[in-house]
Parts: C-alpha cells; structure tokens; sequence
C-alpha cells in the first residue's frame, strides 16, 4: 500500500517509472494489488519479465532485476523514477548497475523491513537510494498492537538411525553430521505440534 501510495503521488507529474521486485511472483501480485486498489493496472502497468515485452508507453513497469539488467544503457534512461522493492536484496553488481544506469531518474526509492547490519552494506544503499529512513521497529509495532506478539522456543530433537533411514533410504553416516558418533542433533523451530510419526509408523522421538 505505501508503494502505490507513492506511485500515485508521482503520477501526478506525468512521468514514467520503474518498480524492481525480487520475484516474478512478487510482478503479479503488485500489478493485482494496484488493481485491488482502484487502480487501472491494466491501462498504466507493464509486466516485464521472460516472455514479455520490453518495451512499452505505459507509465510504470513493474519487473525483476534478472529481466532487465542486461538491457543496453538507453533502455533505463526514459525512467524519471526508480523503486526498490526489498532493497536489502540489491547487493549483486547487476542491481548497482541497473541503478546506476538510471540517470534520468530523479526520484530513487528503496524500502525494506529487512536492512542488513553490516555498515559498508548501508553504505552501498545509501549510494543508491540515499539517506536511510527508518520509519519504525517490530518491537515499537508489537507494543502498539499492529503485530502480533509472538514467541519461538527452540527444542533440540534426537533422531537416531532407524528414524534417519525411514526418512531417507540412503545409508545413514553418523559422520556426516557433525561428526556425531550416533546420533544427529537438529535445532527446530516449532510454533504447534501434536503427535505425528515418521513413514512405516516410527513415531517422533
């Protein structure tokens, strides 16, 4: 919703864009929420991704990274804006690239709710977008009750031998797990469990 609030702000000025998604998944659901939205996606989108057009008229295009970074120089110079769409995920040279050789674009917006830690990364995106702002936590959102709290315990599981090979008909090599000498330790992450068993009716440990 904050990208397409974003979207329609700049349409105001009559000016063509380009919105970079991880996934072609991601291409689809944008262009459907627009349109879930009140927005005529099918009169302003374009959807570029393998089999689609590359060229279009239409205001925004909505595409993955892997679609178009290897277009020449002059395909990004008709966008007057660029997003980002998951902007931790633009470390790869091709996504510099891209940003980079969108040199008419006056308007660079990345958003993320997952920003690396590593300093030189929060370098390389401020190189590309600009200043990062943050605008909240999910600590701040738990506490005013837009997320929903939650807690995750981690068991440690044993499975021994027979429970590996019901799993995997291939022989099981206790070495091949940590050096373990007879069993395999797996940390899980669990939120609900009820009794279940393995194939051929082994139950869980």
């Amino acid at each position: 919703l904050i990208l397409y609030l974003i979207i329609r702000y700049l349409m105001k000025d009559h000016i063509k864009g380009l919105l970079i998604v991880p996934t072609t998944s991601l291409v689809e659901q944008m262009f459907t929420d627009f349109k879930s939205y009140g927005f005529d996606s099918d009169k302003y989108c374009h959807r570029q991704y393998s089999g689609k057009e590359k060229h279009t008229n239409s205001f925004l295009t909505i595409s993955t990274w892997q679609s178009v970074y290897k277009n020449d120089k002059g395909y990004f110079e008709q966008f007057d804006f660029v997003i980002g769409d998951e902007a931790h995920q633009f470390k790869a040279k091709s996504l510099t690239t891209i940003l980079s050789n969108c040199i008419n674009s006056k308007y660079r917006i990345g958003t993320t709710g997952t920003l690396d830690g590593t300093q030189t990364h929060r370098l390389v995106l401020e190189g590309l977008f600009g200043p990062v702002y943050k605008a909240t936590t999910t600590s701040e959102l738990i506490e005013r009750g837009q997320l929903a709290d939650f807690r995750i315990k981690c068991l440690i599981l044993k499975y021994d031998d027979k429970a590996l090979t019901a799993l995997d008909p291939t022989p099981f090599k206790p070495t091949d797990f940590w050096n373990a000498s007879e069993s395999y330790f797996a940390p899980v992450f669990i939120f609900a469990a009820q009794s279940i068993s393995l194939p051929n009716g082994i139950p869980l440990p």
